[in-house]
């Protein structure tokens, strides 16, 4: 199993964010934070054979469902979900392990694997792909939800977002669409946690809270921005913040 395949894993990095990395848009996000941090509140449900949902807190009367979404993942012919990036990911998280088996080394650390799938880049991951896994993985959750409500009556649901994509930019030419290393343009920078496109999806959910983990959104310009990683707001904060729209077909990867 690899490292994020373990929801606990994902718990930790984010409660390890720093405070100002992390976007709060009011109080009751700042409430949530301190909440999830509180590790002792919380009670795991995330065994293949536990009641759902992952995490659930009768202090708080709070329970959560941890998920991750990327840019690499698509529907096949068949209808079979293929994510080349997490494919070779365990792979060669296995690899990793028989290698240590082999020459019999102890280890008891956490393995993170940095994977390349070496497909073209609209092969490897894209903007299309990115809002389809969204929306894919939060609809899948969002069936369970009489199950959630059955097992903890009255609670509010958390959705804890992995999003283990890339940074995106708007580009003002379609050339301007494949990244070359050292070719600087001029871009609309993508902001997903007011992407109208991604706010919606997320209007439609069963969750009260959610909270947006970005970890990977890295990019350079001439100009100094600096994104945060994490952004928590609740389903009420959705109809008051000031969302955006992109041309989804001017849309790139900053990654090659």
């Amino acid at each position: 199993m690899a490292y994020y395949d373990n929801e606990i894993n994902i718990i930790k990095d984010f409660c390890d964010c720093k405070d100002e990395n992390i976007c709060l848009l009011n109080k009751n996000s700042k409430r949530l934070l301190q909440r999830i941090r509180n590790k002792d509140a919380w009670r795991h449900s995330n065994q293949k054979s536990d009641p759902p949902p992952d995490f659930y807190s009768d202090n708080y009367q709070l329970m959560m469902e941890v998920m991750r979404v990327d840019d690499h993942a698509f529907k096949d012919d068949k209808g079979k979900i293929i994510n080349p990036h997490i494919q070779k990911e365990n792979r060669t998280y296995k690899s990793i392990q028989n290698l240590f088996k082999k020459q019999g080394i102890s280890f008891s650390g956490d393995i993170i694997v940095n994977t390349i799938t070496d497909l073209p880049t609209e092969e490897d991951h894209s903007y299309s792909k990115y809002i389809k896994n969204f929306q894919r993985v939060l609809e899948k959750h969002n069936s369970s939800y009489s199950l959630y409500a059955k097992n903890h009556k009255n609670y509010e649901l958390v959705y804890l977002i992995l999003d283990e994509s890339s940074q995106y930019i708007q580009v003002d030419n379609p050339s301007d669409k494949i990244v070359i290393a050292g070719k600087a343009v001029e871009a609309r920078l993508h902001l997903s946690f007011l992407d109208k496109a991604f706010t919606d999806i997320l209007k439609k959910s069963k969750a009260d809270y959610f909270v947006w983990y970005m970890p990977y959104k890295h990019f350079n310009s001439k100009e100094i921005v600096k994104l945060p990683q994490v952004v928590i707001y609740s389903k009420d904060d959705l109809d008051v913040i000031t969302t955006q729209k992109y041309n989804h077909s001017l849309m790139s990867s900053v990654e090659e």
